[in-house]
């Protein structure tokens, strides 16, 4: 190669790190520039001429370092730990040897307490006296039971590398807590003490507080402590209170109150100071309570003074009364030893407390109890009432009679009950509950229940009369249920319904077909109309719809096989919006409605028909609105089943997508029966008055409700109550 000229030049070179070997072609300058090395890495160089023969033999291998460089990752595996109160050690490790670039000098702790920020500008700063071979570092001086967030950094002679970017929480362990505020002291009697306080401050809590204690001890005047000192712990945190009992009486007592945290006592309160009442008489002595009379209870008390009395005594106060009520208070003459009550009620357990007096207070109170004999109830059950199950059974129930009148504990009822009219042809039944199920009764029928209680003695009188209707027959299931998506959030159901009468139904609907109808969206008509719209559906969902009857009892008739929509109308541009039913009367229904959001309407076109309960066609129309007007009034019949369907005509002549809303109009005027006047059965004192009404003629099952006619006497002068009108007495009637 002597001979040829030097083309250009091939460098090969490698880190001594991953030993990746990497190749560079150069000119024929004498000199190149590498970039994107790795900091404070050896790179093994070899250099090889090139002429157009080919390549020369490359120069022995020659090794370079680069410059170190700032880390670029902050320490690894940051964790801290409570040293004590004041004290936490942070540990750590080095960044990896790749992210060091170079030789780890110096370390940065930065911390800032928790509460106060989660900046790290706003951190204090530890750096001096961290070697840069140490793996912890202990923060002194810092506040107690004190959560600090912390960062760190390290750096090469080059400089700081990065923060760390996750903050870690440590707090520093608990110390002892602050004293309790606001002691207080009440003497209760001549052996306790009540004790009160409030907590330290927050911010001398200083951890959490796991119990209270108190320290009290005896003083004489000038306050120094006599005899043994004593303690008493209390645990819970929020406990604020306590009581101090086996004290002497007629004492001084000094007392503190401390907290205690997991780290040890705190400090204590200031000493407060409080006297013991004298000494009060003990229990008296052998109470005796034994029944006098049984029928009316009469209980004789008899007693002993106390043992100890501690000055003169003065007086006993006895408290009786039924166990747990209001007591009766009786004070007693020192002198007497006994005492008889005045009637008792029966069949109830008494208790009777006795306590003497001296000129302090009263003592310990001497506690007997008694139980009175049973006597037959006084009063009757009450508050009765009746659900029906079916149309032969329902389920009967009642209260015990007033508490007053029991005489004793209600151990069973006795139910008679009879056909209205028919008081020969009457069944009984027992039960020791107060319910019970009355089955296998005739269907559409009126009976009469009447209940009394027993106590072990025997029964009580009967209740008045409780009337019962069983019901009809249930009403089947609707039939040819049919369900149309008007738009992509409603569906108008429609159906036929059963034969015989309803005063309702109950739609259900739900996206799956499960069989429990308890977790279906349901919505309650209580007017037989036979066509609803479901509305606030989701537009990507199809629906299952069923429909209950209600029979005029309220209870459940046939449920309609499920029918399934899965037709989603979208909202399209050209469809009118919010297309609904306004003001309704039984003759007119206004609808209204917001344009489609395609402009230039041109009219709207709104067809519409009429079907009668028995589905048979009696009115078809065709009517158009100019673009101005977005409602329209159109009269209709009543108890009649409309559907509307509006569509609206832009200026390029094309029709928009049909919107359809049904309409149930309002039945007709209401016939009414007259009857004969109701006869009065109660007394003029009785504070409930019960009415009997005459039957109606016809067909029972064809009476909606009962009109009873209620008109204050002053105004019987004006009119009789037959002589008011339907309308004068709309507002003040009342179904029966």
């Amino acid at each position: 190669m002597s001979g040829d000229s030097i083309i250009g030049y091939e460098l090969y070179y490698n880190d001594s790190r991953t030993k990746q070997n990497k190749h560079m072609s150069l000119d024929t300058n004498t000199e190149a520039l590498l970039k994107n090395l790795k900091p404070n890495t050896v790179y093994n160089m070899r250099l090889s001429a090139k002429t157009s023969r080919g390549i020369g033999a490359p120069t022995p291998t020659i090794p370079v370092q680069t410059l170190e460089s700032i880390p670029d990752a902050p320490p690894r595996n940051i964790e801290g730990e409570a040293v004590n109160s004041k004290t936490l050690k942070i540990k750590w490790q080095p960044p990896s040897e790749k992210h060091r670039n170079g030789n780890i000098t110096a370390y940065k702790i930065y911390y800032v307490e928790a509460t106060r920020s989660s900046d790290i500008r706003d951190a204090r700063i530890v750096s001096a006296g961290i070697p840069s071979s140490a793996i912890e570092y202990s923060i002194r001086n810092l506040k107690i039971w004190t959560e600090y967030r912390i960062w760190m950094s390290c750096s090469t002679k080059v400089g700081y590398g990065p923060t760390s970017t996750d903050d870690i929480i440590v707090r520093t362990a608990e110390g002892v807590p602050g004293a309790p505020r606001y002691v207080g002291l009440d003497a209760i009697n001549s052996t306790a003490i009540k004790v009160t306080w409030q907590p330290p401050p927050p911010e001398q809590r200083n951890g959490v507080i796991r119990q209270y204690s108190i320290s009290y001890a005896i003083v004489n005047e000038n306050d120094d402590i006599v005899g043994n000192q004593y303690s008493k712990s209390f645990p819970g945190a929020g406990k604020r209170s306590a009581i101090i009992s086996d004290l002497l009486p007629d004492s001084n007592y000094q007392v503190q109150v401390f907290a205690h945290t997991l780290n040890g006592d705190g400090a204590r309160s200031e000493r407060k100071k409080t006297k013991t009442k004298g000494a009060v008489p003990s229990k008296p002595r052998r109470l005796v309570v034994r029944l006098m009379q049984d029928d009316p209870p009469i209980v004789h008390i008899s007693w002993m003074k106390p043992s100890k009395i501690h000055g003169t005594l003065i007086k006993y106060k006895l408290l009786f009364g039924p166990k747990g009520e209001v007591m009766t208070t009786v004070d007693i003459d020192k002198d007497d030893n006994s005492y008889q009550t005045r009637f008792l009620d029966k069949g109830v357990i008494y208790e009777f407390s006795l306590a003497a007096a001296n000129a302090v207070d009263f003592g310990e109170r001497a506690v007997r109890t008694i139980k009175t004999p049973d006597g037959v109830p006084l009063g009757e059950p009450i508050n009765i009432t009746a659900r029906g199950i079916s149309n032969t059974s329902f389920m009967l129930a009642w209260a015990p009679p007033v508490k007053e009148k029991r005489n004793g504990k209600i151990i069973n009822y006795e139910i008679d009950y009879h056909k209205a009219g028919k008081t020969a042809e009457d069944w009984g039944t027992n039960t020791s509950n107060t319910r019970v199920k009355i089955k296998s009764l005739q269907v559409n029928k009126r009976y009469n229940f009447k209940i009394r209680a027993y106590t072990s003695v025997g029964p009580g009188p009967w209740s008045a009369p409780f009337p019962f209707k069983t019901s009809s027959k249930a009403p089947g299931a609707p039939t040819n249920l049919k369900l149309r998506r008007t738009s992509s959030t409603t569906i108008v159901a429609e159906w036929v319904g059963p034969v015989y009468p309803v005063t309702g139904y109950v739609v259900y609907w739900n996206p799956f077909n499960i069989p429990n109808l308890t977790e279906w969206q349901r919505k309650t008509l209580n007017t037989p109309v036979t066509v609803f719209e479901i509305t606030n559906l989701d537009s990507n969902t199809a629906y299952v719809v069923r429909v209950q009857s209600i029979g005029r009892d309220n209870r459940p008739g046939g449920i309609a096989e499920p029918v399934i929509t899965n037709s989603v109308i979208p909202d399209l541009p050209d469809m009118v919006r919010n297309y609904r039913a306004e003001k309704q009367t039984g003759t007119s229904v206004t609808l209204e409605w917001d344009p489609p959001q395609k402009p230039d309407v041109l009219q709207y076109k709104i067809i519409y028909e009429a079907m009668d309960n028995e589905n048979k066609l009696i009115h078809s129309r065709e009517t158009f609105t100019s673009d101005t007007i977005a409602k329209k009034e159109f009269q209709i019949k009543p108890n009649a089943r409309y559907m509307f369907n509006i569509s609206a005509q832009f200026v390029d002549n094309s029709w928009g997508t049909p919107v359809s809303i049904p309409v149930k109009s309002l039945p007709g005027s209401i016939t009414v029966v007259p009857l004969e006047p109701p006869a009065i059965e109660s007394k003029p004192q009785d504070p409930v008055i019960t009415v009997k009404l005459s039957e109606a003629p016809g067909d029972r099952d064809a009476i909606s409700y009962y009109l009873l006619v209620v008109v204050p006497l002053e105004l019987t002068a004006k009119k009789e109550p037959h002589d008011w009108t339907l309308p004068e007495l709309t507002l003040h009637c009342c179904p029966l």
